[in-house]
């Protein structure tokens, strides 16, 4: 009991909280577990060890998810394990966008796709783009953010992986929404939405639709609806304690049009630091 084959399956406990939407409970476990995973092999376990730094990312301990990234990007690279790079390198290009790290970001989403493609690793290679996707798109690289969310999109369906396939409808939303398009990006994070469904998940930061459906809707006059997106998202981010959640649950309110104002009171100036709804003007997501 307490051995490697344990931490693994308690992480495995863990990140299935956290992608179900208990990001308080899947946050705790994860940090109770934190000292035990240091004597993990990263390599060995990537998926798993990977999934953690990636759950942790989703709840908010950037500082866990950047140490754990650390740990699998320098084995890897110690070792030349090129086909075990993309992973954390895309994952690590998410936190970088979130803490408005945009440079190193796309650094290292770039880097993810070129290993990926060179190992040839399809279906990885898909969620790398949509990360890069998202990334470019930000930046004001749109033409080639579509081309890239499109080509995710290709790949994810071609290999029958909803689960890739969720981050790149959530990509292609931000795309279109970025390029005036709001009724485009409705329907791309909605697809998004019901892909994630289909799964069983409920984490609200996995793919960030629910902020490019929010104003998606406000931007296309749909207020009613996008205050009811507002209001489904408070009920959901108070039931799992998601900050991310409440960050752009906060930001929302200060959309114009006061039909989105309805949505309670209580939600103050804590948790608003997510920018345009969760990236924003500055590219700073929840600290």
């Amino acid at each position: 009991a307490g051995g490697p084959a344990a931490v693994l399956a308690d992480l495995v406990a863990a990140e299935l909280l956290a992608a179900r939407g208990e990001d308080a409970a899947g946050d705790a476990a994860l940090e109770a577990l934190a000292p035990a995973l240091e004597a993990v092999d990263p390599l060995a376990s990537a998926e798993i060890v990977g999934m953690a730094a990636q759950a942790s990312l989703w709840v908010g301990a950037f500082a866990r998810a950047e140490r754990i990234l650390g740990r699998m990007i320098a084995a890897a690279e110690a070792s030349g394990a090129a086909a075990r790079l993309p992973y954390p390198l895309s994952v690590r290009a998410e936190l970088g966008f979130r803490r408005g790290r945009w440079d190193a970001a796309l650094d290292d989403a770039r880097a993810a796709v070129d290993a990926a493609r060179a190992t040839g690793q399809r279906t990885v290679l898909a969620f790398t783009l949509a990360v890069l996707a998202r990334v470019e798109a930000w930046r004001g690289a749109r033409p080639r953010a579509r081309r890239l969310a499109g080509e995710a999109l290709a790949l994810a369906i071609a290999d029958r992986a909803d689960g890739i396939a969720v981050h790149a409808q959530a990509a292609l939303a931000e795309v279109e929404l970025l390029d005036g398009r709001p009724d485009a990006a409705v329907a791309a994070a909605r697809e998004a939405a019901r892909l994630e469904r289909a799964h069983g998940l409920g984490q609200l930061a996995c793919s960030c639709w629910a902020a490019t459906l929010v104003e998606a809707l406000a931007a296309g006059g749909r207020h009613a609806e996008a205050a009811a997106e507002l209001e489904a998202l408070d009920r959901r981010a108070a039931a799992g304690g998601s900050a991310y959640g409440r960050a752009v649950v906060a930001r929302g309110l200060q959309l114009p049009r006061g039909a989105l104002r309805r949505v309670g009171g209580q939600l103050g100036g804590a948790h608003a630091g997510a920018g345009r709804l969760d990236v924003g003007a500055a590219g700073a997501g929840v600290a």
